[in-house]
């Protein structure tokens, strides 16, 4: 089946491409954010109508951002929803600028709300999956904020800090409000990456066995990984791609978030 025409609301009157990231300027009218940003450096005017902006302010269009994601998933191909989750500074913002630039970013900031990240994965198949991750903000003032992304995910990455003994509890708080907000979803992936393995052993303070038990008691996955040095990053997201693509798992995988999850641990190639 081809693709679907894609509606003019989606893509950016800049760019003319389908927006990842839109936000509306003071006239109300939405742009891919990159793209806008760029042209208020040099202009105070709407790249539309040609009239006066009032402010240079942007707003996320969270509801526009919602559905250009629904249209891309009903799309032929395979295009998967993925939340990542974590307590703040263990790394999930840094964890993602690895995965896309294969750099490490020493001056990454606390997320607000939620940023959407798109990475590609080829599986051994030589099948090409499309991630569509979002990085939620793991301050606590911004937390319900963040459960409004839960719904629609395919699978989710919850980060703690190797390094921080109490991020693991957090982890745990997170996979809990995980559950109560999709308690009739069925399949959902769950991974659990423990971060900045760089730093052990001199500043390990979770040990493996303990990090394991709690993901096998959550139906998890586990890894770890690290975002300074690259370590393992490519396979957790392979690992994700695999463990949601129908054609790389038997169909017994996938766990559903309810308390049944507690009962058993899906183990998936590249992970630990």
């Amino acid at each position: 089946m081809p693709p679907s025409k894609v509606p003019t609301s989606f893509l950016c009157p800049i760019t003319h491409e389908v927006m990842r990231d839109p936000v509306s300027t003071s006239d109300g009218q939405s742009y891919e954010r990159r793209a806008i940003e760029h042209w208020l450096q040099h202009s105070n005017l709407s790249p539309l109508t040609g009239e006066q902006l009032h402010s240079k302010a942007l707003t996320r269009n969270h509801a526009l951002r919602n559905a250009i994601g629904e249209y891309d998933r009903a799309q032929p191909g395979l295009c998967l929803k993925v939340i990542l989750l974590g307590d703040s500074g263990v790394g999930k913002t840094s964890l993602l600028h690895r995965a896309q630039n294969a750099t490490f970013s020493e001056g990454a900031t606390a997320t607000i709300g939620c940023a959407f990240c798109p990475h590609t994965v080829e599986l051994p198949s030589g099948r090409v999956v499309e991630l569509h991750i979002w990085d939620t903000a793991g301050q606590e003032k911004y937390r319900a904020f963040a459960r409004q992304y839960f719904r629609g995910s395919d699978a989710a990455v919850v980060l703690f800090d190797l390094s921080n003994r109490a991020s693991l509890d957090g982890a745990q708080r997170w996979i809990d409000e995980l559950r109560a907000e999709l308690p009739e979803q069925p399949g959902l992936s769950l991974t659990l990456a423990g971060s900045k393995r760089d730093l052990c052993p001199k500043a390990r303070q979770v040990k493996t066995q303990d990090a394991k038990a709690v993901a096998a008691a959550n139906g998890a996955s586990y890894l770890e990984v690290s975002a300074r040095d690259g370590m393992n990053v490519a396979e957790l997201f392979a690992a994700v791609a695999a463990s949601v693509d129908p054609e790389s798992r038997p169909a017994s995988r996938g766990v559903k978030l309810d308390d049944s999850s507690r009962d058993g641990r899906r183990d998936w190639p590249g992970c630990c």
